[in-house]
């Protein structure tokens, strides 16, 4: 997401085409499927985003890119692994 303030072609313009250019040109995934493999016994309980989950391992996403951020919660005091991958 992009913010011009009072945008004024002769401070924001080149700023906007190449933020324009980098949406345009960087790659995107379409139909991704993201799967999360963590110690045992820790599972993922709650979701939050624009996804799907069809089971506790799969993460089923619409579209996804280089600017794309998902984020885990570890709620418990002691070391839990996490492993992700995008197929």
């Amino acid at each position: 997401m992009y913010k011009y303030t009072y945008f004024q072609q002769e401070m924001d313009g080149k700023r906007f085409l190449a933020d324009l250019a980098n949406n345009l040109n960087r790659p995107v995934v379409f139909d991704a499927i993201m799967r999360v493999r963590t110690s045992t016994g820790v599972r993922p309980v709650e979701f939050y985003g624009s996804f799907f989950m069809a089971n506790t391992t799969d993460t089923e996403l619409a579209s996804l890119n280089s600017d794309s951020a998902i984020a885990c919660k570890n709620i418990r005091s002691f070391l839990n692994n996490f492993q992700t991958d995008s197929l």
